[in-house]
């Protein structure tokens, strides 16, 4: 399959994101500001109580309550309709455009996994059962590496419409379809369930009979399918950040007012209150309820299976740019969920709290009438193996139908504590806000589920099975179409849900939970499972749906057998109860889990993987006969060589890049110019780091991966172990945000201490590194399908052998190799060099900067000088500010731009200066140091500074340390000439070249590339190498006569515009590239 890449946003794009957050603007601030007024303004409460005695007293929905629900839903309705109107394509529709904010995505993918189900569950968990409800959510840090670094850098890669595109390139489209059917199942279910659930709390807050239900639910979903099948996901995900402020808004309201009721915080539990069980870490059996390591566990899997299987998650990713943004809204939902999760929390105990004081105030009558109502049920059951309807009971109990729904009202649950405190304790029209919110949090989900399904069955049925490709036009008016009629199914199916037990929390997870793992199971199969059979991934998927239907319906069940068959429960853990129904206080009889629902996930997957790997191993091997789309990262074929006609033409080039840690390298920043300035020329240019991320003063353009990663290089030498280490371990060790964090410190190894690793590296597939080699050389053969490969330099040539084995040419760029040969130690250097100088002959041939370099280069490696070409330095002009003449008042500046290490010969220019401020007339004359020193160089470099300050120098100089592009342009701006007296043979000079760029005449040692470079370009002077006196008595001259040095400075800017521009650095590399080749 070819790796599809991310496309920029056009400017009428970008100018519609502008107008969208100006409206999102627009309408936050409305929401915001209304908000505000009510929660913080208590003469709101005054005036309203104000208008008339009766609504000072009343409890309950108000007029303005409805007026300010009415608002919200005109809003939301207008949103779509807003969007749908500026919306061209399919990609618009289902992704956004394939470039929205992290943010949003992040609050977007928050706000569907929490829906009204985790608004009202987790109050409700946390007020009847304990704090337990939150553990789960400590497992997000481990969530966050398995899903950021393992699965979404695969999901990005290909910017799929729909997640089940992705088995078919392993599995075949059956597959495709079953993930796709499956889905599609769990979708309804889930939002059939919130729909019931948010039905009910709306039922609870108006305080209608629950008949009513069916025509709430069908409201919610007749407002969610209108803005959602008009506006496609981007108006999803922006009523999502509006309902999530909501949602927000609506739990610190209920806090507030119950601190404010109670005078403070005294709410607050200070011992266990006896409402909540035990709450073992360990669960003492499979039917305890819920336990700490039960939480994590289920956590884990649910949300790890949710986010790397579930349409709606995926779809949101590749609504994002690439997989570093889509790790930032993963980053944005994980930490939102803990924060709101961990406020619910907070709510449910508050809500306790209230709801025990408002019990114990009861009048003695209700308390009695509670009291008799619960006994003639228990006695009735006893007698008559069934509860008495409600004839009977005010038959017996001599009650009007007013006192019966009152006693019930007093019994209503944990579950409903919330609407009914909403309804009941909020002040008018801050009422309807929070209303507002119960109802954001069901749409939140509903939208969600609808375009992730519209989105898969336009994707994996409808254009998957038409000849003819439907027209952008056409797409979205079938789109729409189908969002409407999912939307109907899951409002007609909401009622079937009453008929599972538990609480939100329990049937939540009996109902979501069936189809999360078999579908996880799928991907797995296709993405990690190194042997697959498709009787196999058949055979695990039943098997892990029947485990989670059993485990979930384990009561039900048992229930059943005891009613028809006299089954005991108890022997296999259950336990015949009686409860009270917490939404309309009528009991039931029920048989308890003998296996918790929180087993269910881990259960259902565990039986799902074992047996399907077991049955694909014992199944002789097979491999999709159709291998068009077959993907790197899983398929197990042998890798398809290319076909000279592909690599004809420089359709796509790789470049392999060198990271140096945390410093500015010459040679990462020529091979960013050089990269930019290929993708300028209409040559696709893959700027690749190795080793670690690059660090440039300029845009870096390369990409956020990196292979060879230091630290698993690192690891992989020391320690065998890692040579054997999971895939995804790899990934997480070579995150470049990891990578970064460990060099921030800006440590460097010098090559004395890394002979063993050189010569390991150098071996290739025969080295301790041989995993990273194959995993570079299956993303460049099946994913990439460069033209070429271009290596910074040889040193990580080891992978030379296995790419041309594949018939991609390598060309290697030289620059700075002979240096850091030079320094290994003995044997390694001389196994080091035998090596590189058979992978030389390996290579398609080899690029240098200058013919000092090539004559070096053919001598050191025994290299053709036919097989080397000279392409001298380039810079993007474009980005040099013009140079700044310096005006005769300010004091003569000698400039030092280049890593404060003794190679680069700082020790030989402060001897000069030093020499140099002992002649007459230099008293004006200024030092300024810039550039990196790693914790090698510390020492060296202090101890130059200190020699300048025992020499009494110390206000004649200015270290500026590290600088970056703006202090560098700064630094060459107030500088008369450049000094860089390198002490070995400098191969580029990159240096030299951006101070003759900046009009800024330069002083080199004539030894290297300098002499060829300034007979090229005329815009320095050369000086004996290591000879001080002679330096400083030449500095002396120049610096004494201004205006010739500005004219030297003026020449030197003036040959590099006209030839050393990155524009020409590009053509010439292109031709040398041919020239190799052919």
């Amino acid at each position: 399959m070819q790796p599809i890449f991310v496309r920029f946003p056009t400017s009428n794009q970008i100018h519609f994101v502008i107008q969208l957050e100006s409206l999102i603007l627009k309408i936050l601030s409305l929401l915001l500001a209304v908000l505000t007024l009510l929660l913080f303004s208590p003469m709101v409460g005054l005036l309203a109580a104000a208008d008339t005695a009766e609504a000072a007293t009343a409890k309950g929905v108000h007029s303005l309550d409805f007026v300010v629900l009415g608002l919200y839903v005109i809003g939301t309705i207008y949103l779509g309709y807003y969007i749908s109107k500026r919306q061209k394509n399919r990609d618009d529709y289902f992704t956004g455009g394939g470039n929205m904010s992290p943010l949003l995505i992040g609050v977007s993918l928050f706000a569907t996994l929490l829906s009204t189900i985790s608004y009202l569950g987790l109050p409700g968990e946390a007020a009847g059962k304990g704090p337990v409800t939150f553990i789960g959510y400590l497992a997000h840090p481990l969530i966050f590496l398995l899903v950021g670094f393992l699965m979404l850098p695969y999901y990005m890669k290909h910017k799929v419409t729909s997640a089940y595109e992705l088995l078919e390139m392993r599995l075949g489209y059956s597959f495709r379809v079953l993930g796709a059917c499956l889905f599609l199942t769990l979708r309804l279910i889930w939002m059939a369930v919130l729909l019931h659930f948010a039905g009910e709390a709306m039922v609870t807050m108006l305080d209608v009979d629950h008949k009513w239900i069916t025509l709430v639910v069908a409201i919610i979903g007749l407002v969610a399918i209108i803005y959602t099948s008009m506006g496609g996901l981007q108006a999803v995900v922006i009523t999502d950040l509006m309902q999530t402020l909501l949602l927000y808004g609506g739990a610190i309201t209920v806090l507030a007012v119950v601190t404010i009721n109670f005078g403070g915080f005294s709410w607050i539990p200070t011992q266990w209150p006896s409402d909540w069980k035990p709450q073992p870490v360990l669960p003492e059996g499979l039917s305890t309820r819920v336990s700490w390591v039960g939480s994590l566990i289920t956590t884990l899997v649910w949300y790890v299976a949710t986010l790397c299987s579930d349409q709606t998650s995926v779809q949101r990713f590749m609504a994002t740019k690439d997989a570093t943004t889509a790790r930032k809204a993963l980053l944005y939902q994980l930490g939102l969920s803990i924060i709101v999760a961990g406020t619910l929390c907070l709510v449910g105990i508050a809500l306790m709290a209230h709801y025990q004081k408002e019990k114990a105030a009861l009048p003695a009558q209700q308390t009695a009438n509670i009291n008799m109502y619960s006994d003639l049920n228990t006695s009735f059951q006893i007698a008559n193996k069934r509860f008495p309807n409600d004839a009977e009971i005010q038959s017996e109990l001599q009650w009007d139908a007013a006192t019966l729904k009152q006693t019930r009202r007093d019994l209503i649950g944990s579950d409903q504590w919330f609407p009914r405190f909403i309804s009941q304790e909020i002040p008018i029209g801050l009422t309807g806000l929070v209303i507002a919110a119960m109802f954001a949090a069901a749409m939140s989900s509903l939208d969600s589920g609808v375009n992730s399904i519209t989105a898969v069955v336009m994707s994996d049925f409808v254009e998957r099975l038409r000849k003819n490709k439907l027209s952008d036009k056409h797409h979205l008016k079938i789109a729409r179409l189908i969002a409407i009629g999912v939307g109907v199914v899951v409002v007609l199916g909401s009622g079937l849900t009453e008929y599972i037990e538990g609480n939100i929390i329990a049937v939540t997870q009996k109902s979501v939970n069936l189809l999360t793992t078999p579908i996880f199971g799928l991907f797995f199969y296709a993405i990690f499972a190194k042997r697959v059979h498709p009787a196999g991934v058949w055979a695990g998927t039943i098997a892990g749906t029947l485990t989670a239907i059993l485990t979930a319906f384990s009561g039900q069940i048992c229930y059943w057998l005891y009613l028809n068959h006299g089954f005991d429960p108890t022997a296999i853990g259950g336990v015949i109860a009686q409860n009270i129904d917490d939404s309309t206080g009528i009991p039931f009889e029920y048989c308890t889990d003998p296996v918790s629902f929180q087993w269910i996930g881990p259960f259902a997957l565990s039986a799902n993987l074992a047996v399907g790997m077991t049955v694909s191993y014992l199944l002789p091997k097979w491999s999709r006969p159709d291998t068009n789309h077959e993907d790197s990262c899983i398929s197990q074929q042998e890798l398809l060589p290319m076909t000279s006609a592909e690599h004809n033409n420089l359709d796509r080039i790789v470049y392999l890049t060198s990271g140096a840690a945390n410093m500015y390298c010459g040679s990462c920043l020529h091979d960013n110019t050089l990269a930019r300035a290929l993708n300028a020329a209409g040559v696709e240019t893959l700027l690749v780091p190795t080793y670690t991320p690059i660090r440039t003063d300029e845009e870096d353009v390369s990409i956020d991966q990196v292979f060879f990663g230091g630290i698993n290089v690192f690891l992989q030498q020391k320690i065998p172990l890692f040579r054997h280490i999971p895939k995804f371990v790899d990934r997480i060790l070579d995150a470049p945000w990891l990578i970064r964090r460990a060099t921030a410190r800006g440590i460097e190894i010098s090559p004395q201490a890394l002979g063993a690793l050189t010569v390991s590296m150098l071996k290739g597939t025969a080295g301790n590194q041989r995993k990273e080699v194959k995993r570079l050389t299956k993303w460049l053969v099946n994913d990439i399908k460069p033209s070429v490969v271009i290596l910074s330099n040889l040193l990580i040539g080891g992978c030379i052998t296995s790419i041309r084995q594949h018939d991609i040419p390598v060309i290697v760029t030289l620059q700075g190799d002979d240096l850091f040969l030079q320094d290994l130690l003995e044997p390694y250097k001389s196994q080091a060099l035998k090596l590189m100088r058979n992978l030389a002959k390996e290579a398609d041939g080899f690029i240098v900067q200058s013919k000092f370099y090539q004559d070096a280069m053919s001598d050191l490696f025994e290299i053709p000088k036919s097989k080397i070409q000279v392409v001298p330095l380039g810079l993007d002009l474009e980005a040099l500010p013009a140079p700044q003449p310096r005006s005769t008042s300010d004091p003569r500046t000698i400039g030092y731009l280049a890593r404060m290490s003794k190679e680069k010969g700082l020790h030989v220019l402060t001897d000069a200066f030093i020499e140099l401020k002992q002649l007459p007339d230099t008293e004006d004359i200024q030092l300024l140091l810039a550039g990196w020193r790693g914790t090698t160089n510390q020492e060296y470099a202090a101890g130059e500074l200190a020699k300048l300050d025992a020499a009494g120098l110390g206000n004649d100089y200015e270290d500026l340390g590290t600088v970056d592009y703006t202090k560098k342009q700064h630094l060459l701006n107030n500088i008369d000439l450049l000094c860089v007296p390198t002490v070995y043979k400098d191969p580029k000079g990159l240096f030299a070249l951006e101070a003759m760029a900046a009009g800024v005449p330069v002083v080199l040692p004539e030894h290297g590339a300098f002499p060829e470079m300034l007979a090229d370009l005329e815009g320095g002077i050369l000086f004996e190498p290591g000879n001080t006196t002679a330096l400083a008595q030449l500095l002396h001259e120049l610096l004494k006569n201004q205006t010739s040095l500005a004219e030297v400075g003026s020449l030197g800017r003036k040959n590099i515009s006209a030839c050393r521009d990155a524009n020409t650095m590009a053509s010439q590399t292109i031709a040398a590239i041919h020239k190799l080749l052919d």
